[in-house]
């Protein structure tokens, strides 16, 4: 009895192990993730679209060296733009933790996070909506590690009334509308009172508080040398002003604050100049002038809207210097670094 109950035992056993190494089962096709695929292409960038990581990229290669992919995708942490770069002269540690500054052709210099995904490639932590907004414009943008390294640089299409680079980002975020945000997935996170926080935190940029710093119209600093030429300046209402003189000959540098709808007259030393200036509502301080992002940077000409080169000198006894009406003068925008 016991024997013929041991018998059933393993022959109930034998069966289970055959159906364990069925082919039903053994042979049984594991589906492949998605492929990317090319969403479209704008000169010489190339926009495809990730369904695996529910992201749209968009690749180019610049001067033939540096790759550099933007890439905006969306999950349920919300949407993001992060940026990624690669040259194989660069020699990052992998890790490496650091932050780089990318000047926009608005004006604008942003601080952005970058870790080192090996020794020639970077990749930066979320970016915000706004400084992809930044990007666009007629001018160069670059993004660099300090002031006299360069990291990387693009140059705008010069035979294009809009900016190649405009094109890119308007058919990234057509991608991601088309290919991601359209799908069943994603029109269910839109009416999700947490996703709709965590797409604002996304879009937020965090930046440190500024405090209001107090100040008079006057000098701030003073170059070497005998002040002896005249100098006028007058604003107009709404802004307050910062002006740079800088000796085109050594390089030396006086500053000067005046607040709007005000005269200031000052002296100067005898030299030629180039005058930088800044302009904005609230002055936080020499560091951040009036504000990261309200402070409008630009260089002075002259009337002839040719030269922006000031000299003040001595002829027939007597000093001549310049008044400048800020009001009046034509001034060409100029990027923060630049000031």
């Amino acid at each position: 009895m016991t024997a013929r109950k041991f018998r059933c035992l393993m022959a109930s056993t034998a069966t289970a192990l055959a159906m364990l190494v069925s082919p039903a089962i053994a042979e049984r096709l594991i589906e492949p993730s998605a492929k990317p695929t090319v969403y479209t292409k704008v000169g010489s960038w190339k926009i495809t679209h990730h369904p695996e990581n529910k992201s749209c990229n968009a690749g180019d290669v610049n001067m033939g060296s540096t790759t550099v992919i933007l890439e905006a995708g969306h999950k349920t942490t919300g949407a993001w733009w992060m940026i990624l770069m690669t040259n194989p002269k660069w020699t990052w540690t992998w890790g490496q933790d650091m932050e780089l500054f990318l000047d926009t052709p608005s004006g604008k210099s942003w601080g952005v996070q970058f870790q080192a995904r090996d020794s020639t490639t970077l990749l930066s932590e979320k970016v915000s909506e706004s400084l992809i907004a930044s990007l666009t414009g007629s001018a160069d943008f670059q993004i660099r590690l300090g002031d006299d390294k360069l990291v990387y640089w693009y140059h705008y299409a010069e035979d294009s009334s809009t900016t190649q680079l405009a094109e890119v980002i308007q058919k990234l975020r057509e991608c991601r509308r088309e290919k991601i945000e359209s799908t069943f997935e994603m029109k269910s996170w839109a009416y999700d009172d947490q996703t709709a926080r965590n797409l604002h935190e996304a879009h937020t940029v965090v930046r440190p508080q500024l405090t209001p710093v107090p100040i008079k119209t006057g000098v701030l600093h003073q170059m070497k040398g005998q002040a002896v030429a005249p100098l006028r300046i007058e604003t107009p209402p709404g802004q307050d002003y910062l002006l740079k003189l800088v000796n085109v000959q050594n390089k030396d540098e006086m500053v000067i604050y005046v607040s709007r709808e005000s005269s200031y007259v000052t002296k100067v030393p005898f030299g030629t100049y180039r005058i930088h200036g800044a302009a904005g509502q609230t002055w936080y301080g020499e560091k951040h002038r009036f504000g990261p992002d309200t402070t409008t940077h630009f260089r002075l000409v002259k009337k002839d809207g040719k030269s922006d080169q000031f000299t003040f000198n001595q002829a027939e006894g007597k000093a001549h210097g310049y008044t400048i009406q800020l009001v009046k003068l034509e001034t060409p925008p100029i990027k923060a670094d630049e000031f």
